[in-house]
């Protein structure tokens, strides 16, 4: 048998006979054959690796891990379903990245953590390979994107309260600059004829004694900041405050991150990881930039009621 036939039955490039593949594939397992990544990227000019930008913080609380985790193991899984291995940037600092461009590493980079304020976007913009952001910075870019509609999220949530007689309805939004926070308060400020107050929150800190009395003038609450979740139900305990009949709650959260059923518009891990790759891996064939934000669903699990008069 030819190197040539082998070569084409690896790489699929003519049409070779099934029972010649059979012969090749029997002889592959025994010998133990193994392609070497490094003359297969320099004669496809493919790696046949993606890489993934996630910052990993060790003192994060641990919903945030847990959420990093399940998109991290998601992308992973996504890439090897088809066919590609998964270079993790731990963190997402410009000589980081610049080292990565320097290099034949990877055929495509998927960015997590997007800021909404991103400083970033020129350098991504002169990488050598497609990139995909997971998520939607302020500025004006031609980046690829694949994300959840933050915005929609935000306004779905709201709109959700505003339907069962809601009007004083807080936010407390999540971790300051990430740009699904700015989507998620922007979409909640849209809807109309409510009285909105939106509470930030820096670096996963707990809600202050005013902004928890602000929580608690209001009939309900949309919790962007996973985090809080404990912490507002421990104070609605202490004050007894039924959740639905005097304080109407919803998350906007992964599925693992909540400690126990809350009416959530989900953040949906493993659609976000998969568009995403699709994204990467259409761009690697050659697709131009694409914009995907996957439509919010709310799920209720009887934590909203209607507004107790």
């Amino acid at each position: 048998m030819s190197r040539s036939t082998v070569s084409y039955v690896l790489s699929g490039k003519r049409p070779i006979s099934e029972a010649t593949r059979e012969r090749v594939r029997q002889s592959i397992e025994a010998l133990a054959f193994r392609r070497d990544p490094a003359a297969l990227a320099l004669t496809t000019r493919r790696t046949w690796t993606v890489g993934l930008a996630a910052t990993l913080t060790p003192n994060a609380p641990k919903v945030d891990i847990v959420a990093l985790d399940d998109f991290v193991m998601s992308i992973a899984f996504a890439l090897r379903s088809e066919g590609y291995d998964m270079l993790l940037l731990a963190q997402q600092a410009t000589e980081q990245i610049q080292r990565l461009q320097r290099g034949l590493l990877v055929d495509a980079l998927i960015v997590m953590d997007v800021l909404w304020d991103e400083g970033r976007l020129p350098l991504l913009a002169r990488a050598p390979y497609p990139v995909v952001l997971m998520g939607e910075p302020g500025a004006d870019h031609d980046l690829s994107i694949a994300d959840l509609d933050y915005q929609g999220a935000g306004r779905l949530a709201v709109e959700h309260l505003h339907a069962l007689g809601h009007r004083r309805i807080a936010v407390v939004s999540g971790p300051q600059g990430l740009n699904s926070v700015e989507r998620v308060e922007r979409g909640a400020a849209e809807v109309p004829d409510i009285e909105l107050t939106i509470l930030k929150v820096w670096d996963a800190a707990p809600l202050s004694r005013r902004q928890m009395q602000l929580v608690m003038d209001s009939t309900a609450v949309v919790l962007h900041d996973q985090t809080q979740l404990p912490t507002l139900l421990h104070a609605l305990h202490q004050r007894t405050i039924a959740m639905p009949r005097d304080m109407s709650v919803i998350a906007i959260a992964t599925e693992t991150a909540l400690p126990e059923p809350i009416t959530t518009v989900v953040v949906p891990v493993d659609e976000i990881a998969a568009a995403a790759v699709h994204v990467a891996i259409d761009a690697i064939d050659g697709a131009g930039s694409q914009r995907v934000l996957l439509a919010p669903r709310l799920i209720d699990r009887g934590t909203t009621s209607e507004r107790q008069v």
